[in-house]
């Protein structure tokens, strides 16, 4: 299979403090939507995700839980990849913003449905979703679900894309997209490529992708209310290739060429 080299924005990564103030900026002007996101009370990301919607004014409209929460193994990738550099960040900590929770079983299941129907919901934001999201939800707002993978897609749908790109000594880097009941296959909003330092080992670039996703998902979210975006009036996909969990081996490769410096974007 051929892929043709995408010209994709490439970001410096900084990395983030979880321990500074939220900032909250006044409401985006013109504000007609109602934003939701999808999450569970304890998905790591979840709190960076908040703080990322706070910093640019984008209200959010609330909150649905799943009651299945992030899985032990799932937590324990999560701290490995970032040993530990990465803590969740408080729910306490947004409680000026004044955001409704609701706990709601499945994400997946109509019940989830109807409420985002009722409440006349206009785009939800994967924050952590647990479940695999059907037509009948992925429908059910007037807008559409919006995603952010580590990945650029469509040459990286799939798992462990991240490390997929170093071993092949290609450009690591996230897309939001719109989500459809392919995977990673939606209509893409924006991506950004990432370039890192010699000195970024594994970890470093784990917890750089992790925080850039977070201001991603909201700066993909300001961009579809500001420009009036729908998955209908954005191309589909090209051709792209799915990638399978990488096997212990390769990702050996993967932290050793890191070690040596020699990963083609750290620069």
């Amino acid at each position: 299979m051929h892929f043709l080299k995408q010209k994709v924005k490439t970001t410096k990564i900084s990395y983030p403090n979880s321990a500074i103030s939220i900032i909250q900026e006044p409401p985006l002007p013109n504000y007609v939507m109602n934003v939701s996101l999808l999450s569970t009370l304890n998905a790591p990301l979840l709190g960076y995700i908040l703080k990322a919607f706070a910093e640019r004014g984008i209200p959010i409209h609330s909150i649905l839980l799943d009651e299945k929460d992030v899985s032990p193994k799932d937590a324990q990738i999560h701290d490995e990849r970032t040993q530990g550099k990465l803590p969740p960040i408080s729910l306490f900590d947004f409680h000026n913003l004044d955001i409704p929770y609701y706990f709601i079983r499945n994400h997946g299941s109509e019940v989830a449905a109807e409420f985002i129907r009722s409440h006349h919901v206009d785009i939800l934001v994967n924050a952590g979703t647990p479940r695999i999201l059907k037509s009948h939800l992925l429908q059910a707002p007037s807008v559409g679900v919006i995603n952010c993978h580590p990945g650029l897609l469509p040459r990286y749908r799939g798992c462990t894309c991240v490390e997929w790109a170093i071993y092949n000594d290609e450009q690591v880097g996230n897309t939001a997209h719109f989500m459809s009941e392919g995977i990673d296959e939606g209509p893409i909003i924006m991506q950004e490529g990432l370039s890192f330092t010699k000195q970024d080992r594994y970890s470093d670039i784990r917890i750089a992708v992790y925080a850039h996703a977070c201001t991603m998902l909201a700066e993909a979210t300001k961009k579809v209310m500001q420009e009036h975006l729908h998955p209908a009036t954005l191309p589909a996909q090209a051709e792209g290739s799915y990638w399978n969990v990488i096997p212990q081996d390769k990702m050996q490769v993967v932290i050793e060429k890191l070690n040596r410096q020699e990963y083609a974007y750290q620069q």
